[in-house]
């Protein structure tokens, strides 16, 4: 399963968790995470509250912006990246390596999505149930706690 690619010119090993990239007799690792904790929690909040509105108006639109928003973000990092490390010479090898980890990215991006979308879901759900139909105006109140509450436990007790 962890079988090491070679192309042309860069060795790398790409895993459900890593990219791992051998240069020179040198592994460098980069994560591959399906939710980035934020830095502050105002940060948190801010985008709990984006996800509350999300999934209150479609659940489904939330993973899928998830999912493509991270794939996006991960294929322009691994570029950058492996272009600083290689330089332009092997541009397509390059890019190949980053479409793959962003693919990858994405993937579990989505499957997160899915789950923090269900969850929501049924956060609000229960809350419209409890206060009728002005229950959704607190959806994005209850996706920020429920960001920052996440969030919290990510980075107390890491994935």
């Amino acid at each position: 399963m962890d079988k090491i690619n070679k192309t042309n010119s860069i060795k790398y090993n790409l895993t459900w968790d890593s990219l791992k990239i051998n240069k020179d007799g040198k592994e460098i690792k980069e994560d591959i995470n399906y939710d980035d904790v934020s830095e502050t929690a105002v940060g948190s909040m801010l985008e709990g509250t984006l996800k509350g509105t999300l999934v209150s108006i479609n659940p489904v639109a939330y993973p899928l912006f998830s999912s493509i928003g991270k794939g996006i973000d991960t294929y322009k990092n691994v570029k950058v990246g492996l272009t600083e490390l290689y330089g332009l010479k092997n541009e397509k090898e390059i890019k190949e390596i980053a479409f793959k980890t962003a693919v990858l990215s994405g993937v579990k991006a989505g499957i997160n999505g899915v789950f923090d979308s269900l969850l929501l879901t049924g956060l609000i759900s229960f809350t419209i149930s409890i206060l009728g139909p002005t229950g959704i105006f607190l959806a994005p109140f209850i996706g920020s706690i429920y960001n920052f509450t996440k969030e919290s436990l990510l980075s107390k007790y890491g994935e």
